[in-house]
């Protein structure tokens, strides 16, 4: 007994010791226990990609969708809702699959905050074979049984935009429909154009005004998601829209010739893209079968068929008067364009997941379009009044076939994935005579590493590739319905130009030091055989635009992000972008390019339901053959939140509600400067109110990225 007593009291001394000691730490040590966790980290990276849980992040309701995904590092968002990653373009999805009108849908609420109940993560895959790059897709929040979804309105002085979605969750079903409407009144523009042509000795001087822009969408869709079995899954979705676009210009032309004014005009042109002949449909299915996942083994195939059908037209009126009495042949002209696209698209799927050997997946994919164009072209021949009917049409038809093939493993604080990629193409112009078909085939690699460090990471990729002119641009018909004075363009395209080829290199890297988050990108490309489109010549009162090869192209770019969290309700962040490129053509031709932009956004919460937001950047430098001069942009957000309703106001350049602009351009036979004026104040208000209550979580229909791989 002696020696149990001495054993229990010697036990409360060890813990009567330690318990003191515990008390009498520090409660600043004791915080940074508690928060330091690695389950509270919102990103999970690899190679393959980056995965981030929207409830990790602080603050999230308070957020508009943009601000949330810029926490990915690599991600971008443009002014104009345009998504990319290290600048090359996304596509987005749903789950994984591609969702006929979902692309649509996440345009339009960019600028709008994220409610609890729409998405629980965001997934970038850095190379996704169905798609042959890279993909972001939205994993919503599902149910067992019942509704959810939410409504979005925003009003604001450049644009208008109501949505709505819902989705029914009942036994096997997960039914959502989606809705949206756009409204975009640009405001009016002046600009004055001077342009010398060196090898006729020619000038222009032009005085534009552009006025009534109104740009109209509207889309609807539906999408269903039927769970066979627990290894079965069909997805289908069908989407229609519809675009309206309506703008008026009016142009004062001067010409001169060896510095003597021989003609001077005035134009005015109405342009109207009816929302009732400019009908689109879309239409995508897929299936995923899951092979029953052993210890070690997964197994997953996939098949889909997409089918989208696009009808464009363009209803162009011109009047053009002289203002020295001479005729002016083809000014006075109304013109009908049409375009119908039709796409089909399919592909097969094989993944083989092994705990040691890694991840495998390979994919067949096989693209077809058909472009037809119509051009109707009624002109003025003399000044009797007498009309000239012109009609001319195009068909443009595009084979394309591709395997891929890739392999990723994890090891301990290391992943890499590769991924070869061979392609075929046939294609048939019927307007290029002659010269009507051509075939083409690529080879490309991609290689890609994730380092994870201490504090952060670093992620590197290297891919080359192989291309060519766009098939769109291949044509010789003359466009007259896109011009508003008297020259006519013709657009040549050559299709045996060599394939341009292009080395590309990027890296990553990021890190957290206590309270300061730094994030830095950088990529460089290199291509030899570039394409440009930029030679110009007239020929006969026609302005021809041709494609050629040049020498060597190279891109730089890099971006700093620096973000501090230094106070617990108040965020700062400093980025710079700098932007180098270099062309080569030969010894005595050259041009380079240098874009930058400086700034910080500055995120305020005084109380939970509020946030409060300042921005302001400087940006300015040159693009290939052109620069322009340094503007500023400032902007103030606020969002408030009330139970399931979301409030957010925006105001951007209130400081300067007009902005004047200078442009040069130095092409290849020409020299062109340009001064522009318009409106650049904008103001936004956006209301989101969610409905529907969480309930138990199902799984994911479609393409999940798994929690191993990150």
């Amino acid at each position: 007994m002696d020696y149990i007593q001495k054993g229990v009291l010697v036990l409360i001394s060890i813990v009567f010791i330690h318990l003191n000691s515990y008390a009498q730490e520090k409660k600043p040590i004791e915080l940074k226990d508690v928060t330091i966790k690695g389950s509270n980290k919102p990103l999970r990276e690899t190679a393959k990609g980056v995965i981030l849980d929207i409830s990790k992040i602080a603050d999230a309701k308070l957020l508009t969708l943009a601000e949330i995904l810029k926490t990915i590092p690599g991600i971008e968002v443009d002014d104009k809702g345009k998504v990319s990653y290290m600048g090359k373009e996304l596509t987005v999805l749903r789950d994984g699959v591609n969702v006929a009108g979902f692309s649509n849908q996440i345009t339009n609420s960019l600028n709008s905050s994220n409610t609890g109940n729409s998405y629980k993560r965001i997934e970038l895959n850095l190379y996704d074979l169905k798609t042959e790059g890279p993909t972001l897709s939205f994993v919503a929040t599902k149910y067992e049984q019942g509704y959810f979804g939410s409504v979005i309105a925003n009003a604001g002085s450049n644009s208008s935009m109501a949505m709505g979605n819902m989705s029914l969750s009942k036994n096997k079903y997960l039914l959502n429909f989606s809705t949206s409407g756009n409204l975009q009144y640009a405001p009016s523009s002046e600009n004055y154009v001077k342009t010398f042509f060196d090898q006729t000795l020619a000038q222009e001087n032009r005085d534009l005004k552009i006025s009534g822009i109104n740009i109209q969408n509207y889309q609807f869709s539906v999408a269903n998601s039927y769970f066979i079995n627990p290894k079965s899954t069909l997805n289908a979705s069908v989407s229609y829209g519809s675009s309206l676009t309506k703008y008026g210009i009016a142009n004062r032309m001067q010409q001169y010739q060896n510095g003597a004014l021989n003609n001077e005009s005035i134009t005015a042109l109405d342009m109207r893209n009816p929302m009732g002949k400019n009908p689109n449909l879309g239409a995508k299915l897929s299936y995923i079968y899951k092979i029953k996942k052993s210890e070690a083994v997964s197994q997953r195939f996939d098949i889909a068929l997409e089918y989208d059908n696009n009808h464009t037209l363009s209803e162009t009126s011109v009047n053009t008067q002289s203002l020295l009495n001479v005729f002016l042949p083809n000014s006075n002209y109304n013109s009908d364009n049409t375009t119908k696209m039709n796409n089909i698209f399919g592909l097969l799927g094989y993944e083989f997941n092994h705990e040691g050997l890694g991840d495998f997946e390979f994919v067949a994919r096989y693209f077809n379009r058909k472009n037809y164009q119509r051009y109707d072209y009624t002109y003025q021949t003399d000044l009797a009044g007498n009309l000239v009917n012109l009609f001319q049409d195009n068909n443009i038809a595009y084979n394309y076939g591709a395997l891929l093939a890739s392999w990723s493993k994890s090891f301990k604080g290391l992943s890499l994935r590769t991924v070869l990629k061979q392609d075929y193409s046939s294609d048939h112009i019927s307007n290029l005579k002659g010269r009507d078909k051509f075939t083409f085939s690529t080879f490309s690699p991609y290689l890609s590493l994730q380092r994870s460090l201490k504090n952060g990471s670093i992620r590197l990729e290297a891919q080359y590739s192989q291309s060519r002119p766009n098939l769109n641009n291949l044509t010789n018909i003359i466009n007259y319905g896109a011009q508003y004075d008297t020259d006519n363009q013709v657009i040549i395209g050559n299709p045996y130009l060599k394939p341009s080829k292009s080395l590309y290199f990027s890296g990553i890297y990021n890190t957290n030091v206590k309270s300061i988050n730094l994030v830095f990108t950088g990529n460089y490309k290199h291509t030899t055989d570039a394409i440009s489109t930029f030679d110009t010549t007239d020929v006969s009162n026609v302005r021809i635009r041709t494609y050629r090869n040049l020498a060597s192209r190279n891109d730089y770019n890099g971006n700093l992000s620096i973000n501090f969290y230094l106070l617990p309700r108040f965020t700062v962040q400093l980025f710079t972008n700098h932007i180098f490129g270099a062309f080569k053509v030969s010894e005595k031709e050259s041009t380079n390019a240098y874009r930058w932009s400086n700034g910080l956004t500055l995120g305020f919460t005084p109380v939970p339901n509020i946030r409060l937001g300042a921005n302001s950047s400087i940006s300015g430098g040159s693009s290939f053959q052109s620069k322009t001069k340094a503007q500023i942009n400032t902007g103030l957000s606020a969002t408030y939140i009330k139970s399931k309703l979301n409030f957010s106001l925006s105001i951007n350049n209130f400081h300067q509600p007009y902005f004047n602009n200078y442009n040069w351009i130095y092409g290849y036979g020409y020299q062109t400067s340009s001064q522009s004026r318009s409106r650049r104040i904008a103001g936004n208000l956006s209301i989101n109110y969610s409905f529907g209550k969480p309930a138990k979580t199902t799984g994911a229909n479609g393409k999940e990225i798994k929690k191993d791989d990150m």
